[in-house]
């Protein structure tokens, strides 16, 4: 696991450093992720963000409460993009991508070394779509209420441990 020290930054981050998102700081998590540098932790503070996350960096995004830190995509578009290797994902409800097969909870292009741990993807198109990544780990999270829980295409050396895959449509869709 990942120890941390949260404290308020503003301005630019270091390396290494934490932002917390907290409304009198930053105008939305998205402005966090585009501040932090390389390396930097986006601490998620709890409450409901109508957005859609854009993440080009190697970055760790943690919410406070997997129950209580809610990312709501307003019913368009993916909720999280990552087209970065080394991202980390935690502790966070993801909800309300489009209903088009396209858009997804959590959808990663091209990208290895990602780790989504203790977050709920509910109500998606797809929970979270793999394409061309290797090398990632997703443990611990709900993935519940989409048309597809999970799908890989052309994407291998990737571990799934202990998440609950349930009430979708296909579980687990592996095409190349």
């Amino acid at each position: 696991g990942v120890q941390t020290c949260a404290l308020p930054i503003l301005g630019s981050v270091s390396a290494g450093s934490q932002i917390i998102i907290h409304s009198e700081d930053y105008a939305s998590i998205q402005q966090a992720i585009d501040n932090a540098t390389v390396g930097a932790t986006v601490l998620v503070a709890p409450g409901i963000y109508y957005e859609h996350l854009n993440i080009g960096k190697n970055i760790s995004l943690l919410g406070e409460n997997r129950e209580t830190t809610i990312i709501d995509g307003v019913d368009s578009q993916n909720v999280i993009s990552i087209t970065s290797d080394g991202v980390t994902i935690g502790n966070l409800t993801l909800t309300k991508s489009s209903a088009r097969t396209s858009d997804n909870g959590i959808y990663v292009d091209r990208s290895r070394g990602i780790f989504v741990n203790d977050t709920k993807i509910v109500g998606t198109y797809n929970g979270i779509y793999l394409y061309l990544c290797s090398n990632s780990i997703l443990s611990r999270n709900i993935i519940t209420n989409q048309t597809s829980g999970v799908t890989l295409v052309t994407s291998n050396f990737n571990v799934f441990s202990g998440n609950l895959i349930s009430d979708n449509s296909n579980g687990i869709t592996i095409s190349y």
